[in-house]
């Protein structure tokens, strides 16, 4: 395999995510060396593109969807010690958690939380970095580890996060898919019990997700994840490019999950949130973009109620329960802050709402 550009980004534990890559020539480098990548997602594009137009006005366009949306919704969360106390008082059975491969203490804090809780479905996200991106195969031992170390209780592992951004660790989609294609197999053999879930692109950037989606590798995805955010952290029917709310932005990453011959027909929004105004350094956006707690309540529920009425979105998992600069409660003192969206997401949950209608809520 050719020997791939080296970069480091260092972990921000304020806003849980890589730093900026700030050198910008850097990044002009990277994507200049990337060109052929360029052309395949270009070729792909052109290839498919009036496909996905058919599927996109398709009337019946389907996918697995939820019963209610108690079974659509779930959380995202940390090791906390107020953790248990606050699942307590969600009704709901989907959990999502980051599980770091390249670091062994939070492993075991990571592990030990999905063991406490066998009442709850886990799906489990592996993040990548430069590391893990550059030497897949030296890294493929301590992989088959960790799958001999997942709970019973853990129902799907997501490969990869953000894999459309350089201080994800991915220069590219390729790189992506590469790594992929070394470590799914593994999984495949040592935990068949497991789905499989990808490709995990950020922000609304279809040509990236097509690409990831149709290509000539040989790996499947058993559900599409995708972090699908709202332009800019806006309201959800903000529209993208000039035409695409969320609504649309379901229905355009729905037509790709359909029109892939080897994927899984179900689609998960494993990542969204709202960074919050005046929580500058723990926000994972500048302050341009946040919004105060209650707009940031009232946009989770119409996006929540939008990817229900939708009848192609099988899960969300709001981004996460407890985080001082965008979460659902706010840690910065000795007792838990419980913001608006804690008591959305409560309310949700507990709706006797029917596929279909919404108008209960």
């Amino acid at each position: 395999m050719r020997r791939r550009p080296w970069f480091y980004a260092p972990w921000d534990g304020r806003s849980d995510q890589p730093q900026v890559i700030g050198d910008r020539r850097l990044k002009r480098q990277l994507r200049l060396q990337a060109w052929p990548e360029h052309l395949k997602v270009a070729a792909t594009l052109a290839a498919l593109g009036p496909t996905l137009a058919g599927a996109y006005l398709w009337p019946g366009l389907r996918l697995r969807r939820p019963s209610s949306l108690a079974d659509m919704l779930g959380i995202g969360v940390s090791p906390h010690p107020w953790l248990d106390r606050l699942l307590a008082q969600l009704p709901l059975r989907h959990c999502l958690i980051r599980l770091p491969l390249r670091r062994g203490d939070e492993q075991q804090a990571v592990l030990a939380t999905i063991a406490r809780h066998p009442d709850r479905d886990w799906l489990v996200v592996i993040c990548q970095d430069r590391e893990l991106i550059c030497r897949p195969q030296a890294w493929r031992p301590a992989w088959q580890r960790l799958l001999g170390m997942l709970p019973p209780q853990v129902r799907a592992l997501q490969l990869g996060n953000a894999v459309n951004r350089f201080k994800w660790g991915c220069v590219h989609i390729g790189e992506y898919l590469d790594w992929c294609e070394a470590w799914i197999p593994d999984l495949r053999r040592l935990r068949p019990d497991l789905m499989v879930c990808g490709s995990s692109v950020i922000d609304f950037e279809p040509h990236l997700s097509l690409r990831s989606l149709i290509n000539g590798y040989s790996h499947r995805f058993d559900a599409v994840s995708a972090l699908l955010y709202v332009d800019r952290r806006g309201a959800p029917e903000n529209r993208q490019y000039g035409f695409f709310d969320s609504a649309a932005k379901i229905r355009s990453l729905a037509a790709m999950v359909a029109a892939a011959p080897r994927q899984g027909k179900r689609l998960w929004i494993t990542e969204v949130n709202w960074p919050l105004r005046g929580q500058a350094g723990w926000a994972p956006t500048s302050e341009v973009e946040c919004v105060d707690e209650s707009a940031a309540a009232d946009y989770l529920r119409r996006y929540c109620l939008t990817a229900f009425a939708s009848g192609l979105v099988e899960r969300v998992y709001p981004w996460q329960l407890i985080a001082r600069g965008y979460g659902l409660v706010d840690d910065c003192g000795s007792e838990p802050h419980y913001r608006p969206a804690f008591t959305v997401l409560q309310q949700l949950v507990q709706a006797p709402v029917p596929p279909g209608d919404v108008s209960q809520t």
